[in-house]
């Protein structure tokens, strides 16, 4: 077996014994044993200043990334894919065959596959923005991290959440990750 493997066999057969190892990058591997109370638990995976920087200036701000496009763009690209160019293909087909009704079909069709496409494309790229302007909009995430050694709970903004962060999350709420 593989390194990786072994790891992670190791991890499941803990698992069935109730035991957690779930080790925070600045501390060293502790197992726990599954009695701890809930500050012995933050304790071991609230991060401390010092990781949670390293960790922002490695994965960056919690943000979603997507490149904005026009809407001259999105109509643009719904003849460019491999369905579109088939039947792009067709038409022209059909045109230098002289069968104008075939020919008419297929312009019709090219149309109303475009047309749909474009307005899920472009209801998919409204919805995305909401989504973003509500985490932007959000009230502070509350995250459990390291204080003067000891564990406590913080607001911070959504997009100041780094891997390894013990999130607070009620019903309802947006849950702050970027996948």
């Amino acid at each position: 077996m593989t390194d990786m493997k072994v790891e992670m066999q190791k991890q499941m057969d803990n698992m069935e014994k109730g035991k957690l190892d779930v080790p925070p990058e600045n501390q060293s591997r502790k197992e726990l044993k599954g009695d701890e109370t809930k500050e012995e638990i933050l304790d071991h995976l609230c991060l401390t200043d010092d990781v949670v920087a390293e960790r922002f200036e490695e994965f960056g701000p919690n943000e979603i990334k997507h490149e904005e496009k026009t809407v001259l763009a999105m109509w643009v690209a719904q003849f460019t894919g491999t369905m579109p160019v088939m039947i792009e293909i067709a038409l022209i087909l059909t045109g230098i065959l002289g069968d104008w009704i075939d020919f008419v079909i297929i312009a019709i069709m090219l149309i109303v596959n475009a047309v749909v496409g474009f307005h899920e494309e472009y209801k998919a790229t409204k919805a995305l923005s909401e989504v973003e302007g509500k985490l932007n909009d959000a009230e502070r995430i509350q995250c459990w991290r390291k204080k003067d050694g000891k564990p406590a709970k913080v607001a911070i903004k959504s997009e100041e959440i780094v891997p390894g962060d013990v999130i607070v999350v009620f019903g309802g709420d947006v849950v702050p990750a970027d996948g």
